[in-house]
C-alpha cells in the first residue's frame, strides 16, 4: 500500500493539531499531575491547580533568573535546568506557569514532528501513520505537559535520544560519536535519563562489536551533567548529592545488606506483580495491550518479527533497572523505589512498544495482518483519546489510568473529586470562584 503523499501531509497535520488540543486540555485544572493529588495548589487568581512541589520546580526558574538565594536553594531539583533554560524566555515574558506552559507546547510538538518525520525516513510512511494514531494523545505527555516541571521533557527527550541512538548505530567514526554522546549528554540534564540510555548505548555497541566507542561516546554523555554539578557547586554553593540522588546509593547498599534475608525472600516473591503493574501502567495501559496483542498476532500468524539492536538494548536497560529496584533487599528510606505506586518510572520503555509496532506496521502488507492491526492501531488511539478528553466527558477510565501511572496520595476518583470542585477548565479559562 502506497500512501499519496497529500493524504500524508493531512493525516499529519491533522494528528499535530489534535496533540496540541490534548495538551490544552491537560492545562490548568485539567493537569493530571495536580488533580490526581488529594490536596493540590490552588494558584489565584483563576484558581488553576499545581502540583503540591510546585515551589520546588519554579525555585530552578529562580535561580536562573538570578532572585535572592533564599527563594532557590532549598530545592532538591536544582540540577534539571534544561527545560527552565529553554523556557526562559517564555516564562520570563508570560510568567513561570504560563510561559512554561508555552514552552512545553512546543516542546513536544517539535518532539513530535521530528520523531513522526524520523520514522517516515528510516522505516516508511506506513510506520509514521503508526506512529501518529500512537503519539498524537499520548498520556504520557498529558500528564506532564501542563505544567512547567522538568517531567514535560520525559517524552520529548525519549524521542530525541531515541533518535541519536540511531545515529550512534549508523557511525564507525569515534569523534562523531562522542558529538553524538555529548548530544544526548545535554538531553540528560533535563531529566534523568541517562539511567536509561547509557546503559542502552553500552548494549548497542557491544551487540555490534563497536568497542572502541562506549568510552569516548559514555565520557561524552557524562560531561554536560558533571558540569552543571560543578557549576552548581563552584558558584551556588549546591551541595553535590541530596535526598532525590541518595536514594539510588541507599538502594545500591541494600544488596550488601544480608541481615533481613526472610523479608527480602517476600519482596522478591512480589517481582513478577510489579512487573505485571508496571508493565501494564507505565504506559497507561492501552499501548502496553496494543505492543502485547501485536507480538501474539504475529506469533500465531508465524510471522514474529525480532526486535532490532536499539529495541533490545533500551528493554534491556529497563529490565536491568527494574530488577536493580524492584528485587533489592529491605532498605530504610524517606521513600521506596518499589511497589504498585511508581509504575511511572519505567515510562521511557513506551519507545520500544512504538519502534515495534511502527516496524510491524511497516510490513503489514507483507505479513497479511493488515486488518488486525488497524484494529489494534484504533484501538491504542480511541483508548488514549478516552484517557486525555476523559477528564472533560467525567470518564472513570481517565481517572484510574492517570492514578494507576503515579499512586500519588489520594484515591482513584481523585481526578474526579477535583474537578468537580474546582471546575474542568484548561488554561486561558478563568474563575476565581471555587
Amino acid at each position: 500500500m502506497i500512501i499519496n503523499k497529500n493524504k500524508f501531509i493531512l493525516f499529519f497535520i491533522s494528528g499535530a493539531i489534535i496533540l496540541i488540543l490534548g495538551m490544552w486540555l491537560s492545562s490548568g485544572t485539567l493537569c493530571p499531575y495536580a488533580n490526581t493529588h488529594w490536596s493540590p495548589k490552588i494558584l489565584s487568581p483563576c484558581n488553576y491547580l499545581v502540583n503540591i512541589d510546585h515551589d520546588l520546580f519554579k525555585a530552578v526558574y529562580e535561580m536562573i533568573d538570578g532572585q535572592e538565594r533564599g527563594k532557590w536553594s532549598w530545592s532538591e531539583g536544582l540540577r534539571r535546568v534544561l527545560f527552565p533554560l529553554l523556557a526562559y524566555p517564555a516564562m520570563k515574558y508570560w510568567g513561570f506557569e504560563t510561559g512554561g506552559f508555552i514552552a512545553s507546547v512546543i516542546i513536544n510538538l517539535l518532539a513530535f514532528i521530528s520523531f513522526i518525520l524520523f520514522l517516515r525516513k528510516e522505516i516508511g510512511e506506513k510506520a509514521a501513520i503508526a506512529g501518529i494514531l500512537i503519539l498524537t494523545l499520548n498520556p504520557g505527555v498529558m500528564y506532564w505537559v501542563g505544567l512547567p516541571y522538568a517531567h514535560v521533557l520525559i517524552v520529548p527527550c525519549t524521542l530525541w535520544l531515541t533518535i541519536i541512538m540511531h545515529k550512534l548505530k549508523a557511525t564507525q567514526n569515534i569523534l562523531k560519536s562522542a558529538l553524538w554522546g555529548l548530544a544526548m549528554g545535554i538531553l540528560f540534564t533535563g531529566y534523568d535519563l541517562i539511567a536509561y540510555f547509557a546503559p542502552a548505548c553500552i548494549f548497542m555497541f557491544w551487540l555490534e562489536k563497536k568497542y572502541k566507542q562506549i568510552p569516548f561516546t559514555i565520557i561524552a554523555m557524562v560531561l554536560p551533567s558533571l558540569l552543571v554539578s560543578v557549576i552548581l557547586y563552584k558558584f551556588y554553593q549546591i551541595p553535590w548529592s541530596n535526598r532525590n540522588s541518595n536514594i539510588y546509593s541507599v538502594v545500591l547498599h541494600s544488596y550488601f545488606d544480608f541481615s533481613h534475608l526472610k523479608e527480602w525472600a517476600i519482596l522478591i516473591a512480589k517481582v513478577p506483580l510489579f512487573a505485571l503493574n508496571h508493565f501494564l501502567f507505565s504506559n497507561f495501559i492501552f499501548l502496553p495491550i496494543g505492543f502485547a496483542s501485536t507480538l501474539m498476532l504475529l506469533i500465531k500468524n508465524h510471522s514474529f518479527i525480532p526486535l532490532t539492536t536499539i529495541e533490545k538494548s533500551i528493554l534491556t536497560a529497563v529490565v536491568l533497572i527494574f530488577l536493580f529496584n524492584e528485587a533489592a533487599p529491605p532498605y530504610d528510606a524517606y521513600w521506596q523505589m518499589r511497589g504498585f505506586w511508581i509504575a511511572r518510572i519505567y515510562q521511557p520503555v513506551f519507545i520500544v512498544f512504538v519502534l515495534y509496532m511502527a516496524r510491524v506496521y511497516e510490513a503489514v502488507s507483507i505479513l497479511k495482518i493488515k486488518k488486525w492491526m488497524n484494529i489494534i492501531l484504533i484501538f491504542i488511539a480511541i483508548g488514549n483519546a478516552n484517557i486525555v478528553f476523559g477528564q472533560i466527558f467525567k470518564s472513570p477510565v481517565s481517572s484510574y489510568s492517570y492514578f494507576l501511572f503515579y499512586k500519588q496520595r489520594g484515591g482513584y476518583d481523585m481526578e474526579m473529586k477535583n474537578l468537580n470542585k474546582y471546575g474542568a477548565r484548561p488554561l486561558g479559562i478563568c474563575t476565581n470562584n471555587n
